[in-house]
């Protein structure tokens, strides 16, 4: 409803954008950054606006995360010819970026079980199961990697039954889980099996260490800590910024 009335900005208004925000990643020492600003309705402008800029300043490597959460939409991407890896060493696309549930804090990661400080809500599910699986096939079938955010161990759980019908021996595209926060051996001992990658983001534990006890309650919190760096699941920590220019 807000985004209707807002003004649409004209090209060399989001090119500035664009390179105040370069200028402001290079200043502080950023060589590459990923972004999630490739999503349905305005990627072709967005995609446009990189390359002008990028053209005529190559100082910063750029990443993206596409954000596609309907099947149409992400088909009309594919048939432009877009998949993990197009585009050159400054400017390349990266995975399918998909969102199961929501945050902690609004208890609105998907649960197995009710939260213990509201058992009225297990939180949400963005997608069905047949959705996502829908998305995730098609973009295994097209070698785009899938990244999706999952942060309750009932969204973890889908993501991992959806991947596993798309994994063989090997995980060659490393389809990731980012966050796998609320998690149990049995979760991790999958994704470990079937080689999903766990991209954990460090910067939420200020916050979510605060709250966890009081939304999962004590016997899950004491579990979550160290389960992630179990040795046998691969994984990586992320940093997240918010720029505005």
């Amino acid at each position: 409803m807000v985004k209707k009335i807002i003004k649409e900005k004209t090209p060399a208004q989001r090119q500035l954008a664009l390179r105040k925000a370069i200028y402001h990643a290079v200043s502080h020492g950023l060589t590459s950054v990923q972004t999630m600003d490739l999503r349905e309705g305005s990627w072709q402008k967005t995609l446009a606006d990189y390359k002008e800029v990028l053209k005529d300043l190559p100082i910063l490597r750029v990443y993206h995360q596409c954000n596609f959460m309907h099947k149409a939409s992400f088909e009309e991407f594919i048939k432009e010819g877009y998949h993990t890896g197009v585009g050159d060493d400054l400017h390349k696309i990266g995975p399918l970026k998909l969102f199961i549930d929501g945050s902690l804090g609004a208890r609105t990661a998907l649960m197995r079980s009710p939260y213990h400080d509201d058992p009225s809500t297990s939180g949400i599910a963005t997608l069905s199961q047949d959705e996502l699986d829908e998305l995730v096939m098609l973009a295994d079938a097209h070698k785009i990697q899938v990244a999706t955010h999952a942060i309750g161990d009932g969204g973890i759980e889908m993501v991992i039954d959806s991947y596993a019908k798309v994994i063989g021996k090997l995980n060659d595209l490393r389809h990731a889980i980012i966050h796998v926060q609320i998690t149990d051996q049995p979760l991790l001992q999958r994704m470990a099996d079937l080689d999903i990658l766990a991209k954990i983001q460090p910067i939420f534990l200020h916050y979510d260490t605060s709250i966890v006890e009081d939304r999962v309650g004590k016997k899950t919190c004491e579990r979550q800590l160290c389960l992630c760096l179990d040795a046998s699941l691969r994984h990586t920590c992320l940093s997240r910024h918010r720029l505005t220019c």
